[in-house]
Order: C-alpha cells, then sequence, then structure tokens
C-alpha cells in the first residue's frame, strides 16, 4: 500500500489530490493562515506567522509523493490541455475546450492533393469552390494554399485558389453582373431564330426607307441616339418634297419677321459691328464655288457666332432651310453650349428651336434644329455609326489651330469622306496664321482672311 500524499493544513482543500486545488479560494485556516486577494498579491504566494514556508515550495514537496503512474497521466494531460494561471507559481490543471483533433486533419487531407494537383498540372491555374463548409473554413484552407505556394481569395461567396496573384474584382464571379447564359428549350430556340430571319429579310428595305428621308428632310438622327430620330417615311417622294417646301417657307417667313422687328434691328446692328460681318459676302461666295473652305481671323472678329450664322440665313432665304443640316465642333463643351446659347439669342429664338448643342451626357436640340454645336468626340462617334454623315450639309470645324489628337484625327476622317460626299461642305476656322498648312493639306483650299477692324 502506498502512503497518501500529505496535504497543507494552510489550504484544507476539499479535493484528495493537490494538482486540483483551488488555490485562489482557499478555505479559511485555524492555523492563522491569511487569504490574501490574487490582485494584491505577486504569483501566488501565501505566508503566516505559524508555518512560513511558502505554500507552493510545499506543494512542490506534496507532488513528490505522487505515485509514478498518476505523474505519468498529469504530465500527459499537462501537454495536452491545461491552464496556467497566472496567480502562482504552481500550474493549475483545468481542463480548456478546444478544437477537435481531426478538424485541422480533415482539411489537410482534402486539399492537400488538390492543391498538389493543380500544382503538378500545367494547363489548370486555379480551383473555385462554392461549397459553404470551404467558405467557413477559407482560413485554414488558405494558410495550407500559401504554405504550398498558392494564391487564395474570397469573392463574395466563391473561393478561388490560384497559381498567381489575384485581383480585388473578379467580373466573372459576381453573381450580380448583368450578363447571364439563358439556356431555353430547342423548340423556343428554332422560333426566335426563325423571327431574326424574318427581320434581317425586312432590314434592307427598312434602312432605305429611313435613308431617303434622312438625306430629304435634314433629321440629324443616329443609330446612337445622339440626335433627333427621323421620322417615319411618306407614301412617296413627291409628298415628302412638298413638306420640306412647306417647311422652308415657314422659316423663311419666321427669319424675315423678326430681322423686321425692333429687336431684330438692334441685333442686326450689332451684328454688323463685328468684323466678320464685313466679310459676309465674300464667305458666302467662296462657300458656294468650293467644297473646303478655310477661313482666319483672330479672336474676337466674330467668326464662330456669325459664319455658322450666315450659312442658316443663307439657306433660309434660298427657301432650303429645312433641308440644311449644320454641325459646328467646338473643342471643349463649355464653348459649344454657350456659343448656341450667344447664337440662339442673337436669332430671337429659344435654344434647342432652330439652335442646339449637344455634348456628352447633356443635349438641348429639338425636332427643328438645324444648327447643332457640339464638341469634336460627338462628331467622331457619330461618324462612327454613320460614315457619310448622312443628312448634313455642312460641317463647321472651329478652333483648328490647337490641333488636339480629335481635332487631327477628325481631320483625316473628313478628308477621306469628301469624295464620297461632293455636296458636303467643310469650312474650317483657325485663329493663327498657319491656315496655309490646312490649304495645302487639302489640297490647295482657299483661304480667307477676316481683319480686326471694328466699326466705331
Amino acid at each position: 500500500m502506498l502512503p497518501a500524499p500529505s496535504i497543507p493544513k494552510t489550504l484544507k482543500p476539499s479535493f484528495h489530490l493537490p494538482f486540483l486545488a483551488m488555490k485562489d479560494r482557499p478555505s479559511l485556516s485555524s492555523h492563522g493562515a491569511i487569504y490574501v486577494p490574487p490582485h494584491h498579491r505577486l504569483r501566488s504566494v501565501i505566508t503566516s506567522a505559524n508555518s512560513p514556508t511558502p505554500v507552493s515550495a510545499k506543494l512542490r514537496e506534496n507532488l513528490t509523493t505522487i505515485p509514478t503512474t498518476i505523474q505519468t497521466t498529469l504530465s500527459d494531460n499537462k501537454t495536452n490541455s491545461r491552464f496556467v494561471s497566472a496567480y502562482d507559481d504552481v500550474v493549475s490543471e483545468v481542463e480548456v475546450p478546444s478544437l477537435p483533433s481531426g478538424f485541422p486533419n480533415d482539411i489537410m487531407q482534402e486539399w492537400k492533393p488538390k492543391f498538389t494537383m493543380l500544382l503538378n498540372d500545367e494547363s489548370k491555374q486555379e480551383l473555385i469552390s462554392r461549397e459553404k463548409k470551404d467558405r467557413r473554413d477559407f482560413d485554414e484552407i488558405s494558410v495550407l494554399a500559401s504554405r504550398m505556394g498558392l494564391y487564395s481569395h474570397m469573392y463574395s461567396k466563391v473561393a478561388v485558389f490560384s497559381k498567381v496573384p489575384l485581383p480585388n474584382y473578379r467580373y466573372d464571379l459576381d453573381e450580380r453582373k448583368p450578363q447571364r447564359e439563358v439556356s431555353m428549350p430547342i423548340t423556343v430556340f428554332r422560333r426566335v431564330g426563325a423571327h431574326f430571319e424574318e427581320y434581317l429579310s425586312q432590314k434592307p428595305r427598312i434602312n432605305k426607307s429611313f435613308s431617303d428621308l434622312s438625306s430629304s428632310d435634314g433629321s440629324l438622327g443616329t443609330d446612337e441616339g445622339l440626335f433627333e430620330q427621323p421620322e417615319p417615311p411618306s407614301s412617296s417622294k413627291a409628298v415628302v418634297e412638298k413638306i420640306l417646301w412647306q417647311r422652308s417657307l415657314q422659316m423663311r417667313d419666321v427669319q424675315q419677321a423678326w430681322q423686321e422687328s425692333s429687336e431684330g434691328k438692334r441685333m442686326l446692328e450689332f451684328r454688323s459691328n463685328l468684323p466678320a460681318y464685313n466679310e459676309k459676302e465674300a464667305i458666302l461666295s467662296v462657300i458656294s464655288k468650293n467644297q473646303v473652305v478655310i477661313i482666319s481671323g483672330e479672336t474676337g472678329c466674330g467668326k464662330t457666332t456669325q459664319i455658322p450664322q450666315f450659312i442658316l440665313e443663307s439657306e433660309i432665304e434660298s427657301i432650303h432651310g429645312a433641308a440644311c443640316n449644320i454641325i459646328c465642333t467646338q473643342p471643349r463643351r463649355i464653348s459649344a453650349m454657350s456659343v448656341s446659347e450667344r447664337v440662339a439669342f442673337e436669332r430671337g429664338e429659344k435654344l434647342g428651336e432652330s439652335v442646339g448643342y449637344k455634348v456628352r451626357l447633356e443635349g438641348m436640340k429639338g425636332r427643328d434644329t438645324h444648327l447643332l454645336f457640339c464638341t469634336t468626340g460627338i462628331l467622331l462617334r457619330r461618324l462612327l455609326a454613320d460614315r457619310n454623315l448622312k443628312g448634313v450639309t455642312h460641317v463647321i470645324v472651329d478652333e483648328i489651330h490647337e490641333r488636339g489628337m480629335n481635332e487631327d484625327f477628325l481631320l483625316i476622317v473628313l478628308k477621306e469622306l469628301l469624295p464620297r460626299r461632293p455636296e458636303l461642305k467643310l469650312i474650317l476656322m483657325s485663329a493663327t496664321l498657319d491656315a496655309e498648312l490646312f490649304s495645302s493639306y487639302f489640297n490647295g483650299a482657299p483661304v480667307v482672311n477676316i481683319s480686326v477692324c471694328f466699326k466705331n
């Protein structure tokens, strides 16, 4: 029989083994031991008058008397799960809950072969998992992937493990993206195909009708919706010409009424003081005789606001206003907006009637707009949809001396367009003296110089 281990009289624990004693809550001793709260002591050393030896030392002595088999069991448990109290020198053996031992092993057994196959397979670059359990264990799986030299990332509900670094966003894994793969029965697919074939067989006839109208009524409609869409085709060409004639007469009457009014006369007097007004007849004559004209004038001569008006007023007076469409480009959107507003004011009408503007994400135009100010980029987009600029009679490119990338590219496209549209008029306006450079580029186009000489 082994002797029972002795228990210190200062603690009197209720347990039969000292390693399970709750040293932070000892019972009061009859031998004069004093209880010191844990926060008032360092390393849980308790002393008394009758027993000057620390409790920790006595416990160590008593632990030596425990049988060898019990000590071995305690040492095994101590390595597995134990709680070391910060208040004492002696280790308190308290069971601490922990994760199951097989949890990391399951992840290792499941994912290590997958990652090994991915690394050995040169044709595959990544592994994608949409399983809920993989999202739950993503932290552990990502650690394993990192140790094996792989990259990992969680995209919402999709876990990705790759050989190469992953971006923060993958559009192909975004469940909220608008594109979806649609599956349909074969019968429905055949019906849809039959409808498409029927539509494509009728498309040439529809395009022909709309192109005839756009070349006759001068609508600035495009497939991109940047301008007003053309009206439905009439039954005959004679009816369309009659409608255009009536519109042209109406536009001429409105213009004459404005010019004869008191406000119109004051505005005409103001315009006549601009240097560009002195060259009105010469400019209109050169434009009518040449396909390309270059106009040079210093800043403030009035070429930007007056020359588009000269062309529009001349076409309206000759009863061709309904068939006239003028596009005037500006290098900046603020210029297109402010110039269009000024020209509409000088014509005595609201912006959006015969004069309008179109810039990116904004525009003011109407069904009867025949003079449109826009940015260079807007005209380039129009050329992408309609390479021949159907329905457009005049193109004015202002501020060509700035030589921006869009401006130079626009001149290249327009030069290729002119042989296909011999009736199209191109007017280039510059504020510097390098007009001869553009004249040589357009095969010796005539140059009109506006001298800055204001009237008193």
